[in-house]
């Protein structure tokens, strides 16, 4: 099930990650703080989130991007929700394109809702997966699920049933992938990420 809703560290804003490489550039606009709603939630993570720094708060901190293409992720403002979001820039695009994080608890067979909010400079989509993060990488129960962004903040849910392990594990990767969807120069915004366990039948 995928819903959509439209939705007109000291150096957190410097703070980059980036491949070397000569530089393409195309002009972009930073998301319109007209565009971003007024939610009425606080900025304290909620307890139930198991993703750390869901909301950019504390800079990269917690993720991790890869391109084997040229491209670069940072901190900018103003963000979905609070101060401040995440923004990925694909400079050249390779063949492997992520935004990543590691190291969360999932429990088997637990039911888990995922959201976030995004946008896009061309309105170009995302994929987003989770699974194992080492080898053999094994899908965990969302596999490539398709998120139609926009030039404006949307927010995104879906819910799966975690599998593919026994018990409780921390071999995880949440990934956002942009491979195959994107061209040289585009920009992603994605904030406000939650996972959440809404019901575990064994517990």
């Amino acid at each position: 099930v995928v819903s959509v809703v439209l939705s007109s560290s000291p150096q957190a804003a410097t703070t980059s990650l980036s491949a070397t490489g000569s530089a393409l550039r195309r002009s972009f606009s930073h998301p319109s703080e007209a565009h971003r709603p007024d939610t009425g939630i606080g900025c304290t993570p909620d307890p139930n989130n198991v993703i750390a720094n869901p909301g950019f708060e504390s800079g990269t901190t917690n993720w991790s991007f890869y391109t084997n293409g040229q491209g670069s992720f940072t901190t900018s403002s103003p963000a979905y929700q609070c101060e401040w979001t995440s923004q990925i820039t694909l400079s050249r695009v390779g063949s492997n394109m992520q935004l990543l994080q590691t190291g969360f608890l999932l429990n088997e067979n637990g039911r888990y809702r995922l959201s976030f909010a995004a946008t896009s400079s061309s309105g170009q989509d995302l994929r987003v997966y989770i699974h194992r993060h080492s080898s053999p990488y094994t899908s965990y129960g969302l596999d490539g699920e398709l998120f139609d962004l926009t030039q404006d903040w949307q927010t995104f849910s879906t819910e799966f049933t975690s599998s593919g392990f026994s018990g409780t594990t921390a071999d995880t990767r949440l990934r956002f992938w942009f491979t195959g969807l994107t061209s040289n120069g585009d920009v992603y915004w994605i904030d406000d990420v939650m996972l959440e366990e809404v019901d575990n039948p064994a517990a």
